[in-house]
């Protein structure tokens, strides 16, 4: 019986503790979505059509799993990060949003989940 106890509670904190590298949290995103030319070099990385810089390439790394998985190993910092990206790509350059979906959400199952995941961010 402790057995099991002990090992439901290390799964817990494995579980937990689990969550993206939070080095860029600070990334003003606001600022790359009010500079439409930034945002398109920033996107064209997710895309593929773009060169990547350090920022992008990070964000890039997880960018699959946080859809598919509704932020859900995001910081509070991650998730108001996504939810401004994906507005403002949405908003100013509705087109690369169009090919974002395309690439990362193909059969459309993800990013109304995602979605409702960062409302509140």
């Amino acid at each position: 019986m402790k057995f099991v106890f002990l090992l439901a509670v290390s799964l817990a904190v494995v579980a937990a503790v689990e969550k993206y590298d939070t080095k860029n949290d600070d990334f003003d995103v606001a600022a790359l979505v009010a500079d439409v030319e930034k945002l398109r070099q920033f996107t064209g990385c997710f895309l593929e059509k773009n060169p990547c810089n350090d920022i992008s390439t990070a964000f890039k790394k997880d960018l699959g799993e946080a859809i598919q998985e509704a932020c859900a190993k995001c910081s509070a910092a991650q998730k108001n990060q996504m939810k401004l990206y994906l507005n403002g790509i949405q908003e100013k350059t509705p087109q690369d949003y169009e090919e974002f979906k395309k690439k990362y959400d193909p059969e459309n199952k993800y990013m109304v989940a995602l979605n409702n995941a960062l409302e509140n961010a």
